[in-house]
């Protein structure tokens, strides 16, 4: 007999600190026999949807509850289909676990009965690049060629092509994760610090002696004002940071805490995946903001 899943409440559960959401799905599984649903087990399930998703998704709050457990959906039938509803206690949607369009089918609708499949589908293959990657990379070429008409070079450089693959790769443990930050954070410094000074009027013994985030924070506020500066350039002062904290040492502790509070990770990590999402998904947000100061830019003077 054909069983079915059936959508009973969805709760919101996300601390004020946490960036996406966080719910509780209940649910029952259960048989039609006549006319009526018999549930035959009720279990529930968190859903962690990432900040990034959301923004990727363009979803409101309640758009993105929704599609959240229409996702989820999926995930707890095709897991009921292969008898592990036992080991599923959280689905993590991100951008490396969840698709870039977002799903509309099934609708989640309170009551609802979606049917479970009798054979579970073929086991999804391991992601191997965040579903923003190529936005990034297209971000990063945006940048390049308007900055190539206003400041008369290619602003972002690219010391290995290794760097920017790396970081388009999901982070499932702590060497990974650790692995990723390094390679983000050397793409983060790597910006042409001749070319900033230049425009600046510095000499070379002052741009040899000034950091590539701080040029660019100073050229910015010149171009966009201090507080969009700030916004861009915290972010990879503090992917720098989170890189410094490997291995952790007393001398860099203060900085590396107020990195992770900085992108709202916790510490320590336990969710390596998530806590990965979420950095790349702020220096996302970052090249996009730098983009749109240069082409607004561009278009002024």
């Amino acid at each position: 007999m054909t069983r079915f899943l059936r959508f009973k409440e969805l709760t919101e559960l996300s601390p004020p600190d946490l960036d996406g959401h966080r719910y509780r799905l209940s649910y029952d599984i259960g048989e039609v026999r006549g006319e009526s649903f018999v549930p035959l087990d009720t279990r529930q399930v968190m859903i962690n949807t990432s900040g990034t998703l959301q923004a990727v998704w363009r979803q409101s709050d309640s758009q993105v509850a929704e599609t959240s457990s229409t996702a989820a959906a999926s995930i707890i039938t095709d897991v009921a289909s292969r008898g592990a509803l036992n080991e599923l206690q959280t689905i993590e949607l991100n951008t490396f676990t969840a698709p870039k369009v977002p799903p509309k089918e099934p609708l989640f609708v309170p009551n609802a009965l979606i049917p479970i499949p009798d054979l579970p589908a073929p086991p999804p293959s391991q992601p191997k690049f965040s579903i923003i990657s190529d936005d990034i990379a297209e971000l990063r070429d945006q940048i390049n060629a308007i900055s190539g008409t206003v400041l008369n070079g290619r602003l972002l450089e690219l010391p290995q092509e290794r760097a920017i693959l790396d970081i388009y790769k999901p982070a499932g443990s702590p060497e990974e994760f650790r692995n990723r930050v390094q390679s983000l954070a050397g793409i983060c410094i790597a910006l042409n610090k001749k070319l900033l000074g230049a425009v600046l009027g510095r000499d070379n013994a002052s741009i040899a002696d000034t950091g590539s985030i701080l040029l660019l924070e100073e050229y910015l506020s010149t171009i966009a004002g201090s507080q969009e500066a700030t916004t861009i350039c915290a972010v990879l002062k503090n992917v720098n940071e989170l890189r410094k904290g490997f291995p952790t040492h007393g001398d860099n502790t203060d900085k590396f805490l107020a990195a992770h509070d900085f992108f709202k990770i916790p510490y320590p990590i336990e969710n390596f995946s998530s806590a990965w999402d979420t950095v790349l998904g702020a220096y996302f947000r970052a090249m996009k903001q730098l983009r749109d100061i240069l082409a607004r830019h561009r278009t002024q003077s």
